[in-house]
């Protein structure tokens, strides 16, 4: 509930999500983004160039969440810490 109110209601939802199999994309991800009406893609597992461009977007959000964090010096965020 938190991400929907908090990063969709605010930005928006995205037309697609690009993950690898991992683990930590569960039952409650896929309800997450089937509630939102986003598209779940699969990178297949030994493509590496998938592989590189979805690490490469987690770094830019990570990257994009610790300057909104930094930027608001009085309220305590605290990202990947």
């Amino acid at each position: 509930a938190a991400f929907r109110e908090r990063v969709i209601a605010r930005h928006g939802g995205c037309a697609e999500v690009l993950t690898d199999s991992g683990g930590e994309f569960s039952a409650e991800f896929d309800i997450l983004l089937q509630e939102n009406f986003i598209d779940h893609r699969l990178i297949t597992p030994h493509h590496i160039q998938s592989n590189g461009l979805a690490e490469r977007c987690v770094q830019t959000v990570k990257r994009a969440l610790k300057r909104m964090c930094d930027s608001h010096t009085n309220m305590t965020y605290q990202w990947d810490s």
